[in-house]
């Protein structure tokens, strides 16, 4: 996030505007923000740009006081102190950090006095378009946190607001949201939202959008690969799983081109996506996704099958690997017995 200057917070030019509401016809309307710098934010849409006296650095300093395991509430208090005076006259970074002077839950001591206070000021950070107020809000009312009934007609709405606010990469997982709720083979969940439909044409296109943000976050890529498989799209699915370059759909590219899913069968493309498994997947792998092992079998079940020469699965392979890693614990039909 860069950060420009901040211009001083001038309380005797701002005295008049302490008031953060004005009546019009009925309706409450809130007042534009004084501050006038300007951040560029990467997850906020530039239709909305992010009026505020709180510089990055001081967002910062502020993420520090609500560690886990480092939360004093006294800090929190004292906080809470210097950021009224912004929060009234509709700073949106100031009120969504006040709400959260307020919202003790997360560390297991909020008091229900303080709700209506936290509530009030994420509100108010929310309706003056700053995303993660926006979320929180979602999030709060659809799963009850924060000690509040869930409501999923309030979530939805500010579901549709963060939707509406965000942009680039936190845009994509909103829209990887939408495609959960959207998905019509799956219940997702106990709840759905009936401003959200739920059928595939809307579930691959929230996909579809989500990609096209992010193509490189293994989840959306792994998921809009499936619901494209899942539907028949072969040609598409592997053309997401390959383009996204994502460790964990290399295996099911791999399987494509030696089965001939959604492109001719080519084993030369089949070993190139195993191999890349076997050698590069150690950069990826962790102890329940061992990657690199789980290519080098598929390159040996080629071996056993005759599909390949030893010599062409080279690297990674060897006899003794072979034998020790793979045939030994294979059955007559080259399927690797996990046991093994």
């Amino acid at each position: 996030m860069g950060e420009r200057a901040v211009r001083p917070y001038n309380s005797n030019s701002m005295k008049h505007l302490f008031s953060s509401f004005a009546i019009a016809a009925g309706i409450i309307f809130i007042q534009p923000c004084l501050a006038q710098t300007v951040y560029p934010v990467d997850d906020q849409a530039t239709a909305y740009p992010l009026k505020t006296q709180i510089s990055p650095t001081q967002i910062r300093a502020f993420e520090q006081v609500f560690q886990f395991g480092k939360f004093d509430p006294q800090k929190a208090i004292a906080l809470r102190a210097k950021l009224q005076p912004l929060a009234d006259v509709n700073d949106p970074v100031a009120a969504y950090w006040l709400a959260k002077t307020y919202d003790w839950y997360e560390f297991g001591i909020g008091k229900d006095s303080d709700r209506p206070m936290a509530l009030k000021w994420y509100r108010r950070a929310a309706e003056l378009n700053y995303l993660p107020a926006i979320q929180f809000l979602y999030h709060s009312y659809r799963w009850g946190f924060m000690g509040i009934k869930a409501d999923y007609t309030e979530s939805a709405k500010w579901l549709h607001k963060s939707l509406e606010v965000s942009a680039g990469k936190a845009k994509s997982d909103i829209l990887l949201e939408f495609a959960r709720y959207s998905n019509p083979n799956t219940s997702n969940s106990d709840v759905s939202f009936p401003s959200i439909p739920r059928n595939i044409t809307a579930h691959l296109n929230y996909l579809q959008q989500a990609y096209s943000l992010n193509p490189k976050n293994t989840s959306v890529s792994d998921y809009y690969g499936s619901s494209l498989y899942d539907a028949k799209r072969y040609a598409e699915a592997l053309k997401v799983w390959q383009d996204s370059n994502n460790p964990y759909t290399w295996k099911k590219v791999g399987e494509m081109y030696e089965q001939g899913i959604g492109t001719a069968p080519n084993i030369p493309q089949a070993l190139f996506w195993y191999k890349k498994m076997a050698i590069e997947g150690k950069q990826h792998e962790n102890e329940l996704n061992p990657i690199s092992r789980y290519g080098k079998r598929e390159i040996y079940r080629l071996v056993c099958l005759k599909k390949i020469t030893p010599q062409q699965a080279t690297p990674p392979y060897t006899p003794e690997d072979y034998q020790g890693e793979f045939r030994s614990w294979a059955d007559d039909k080259c399927n690797f017995n996990n046991a093994g």
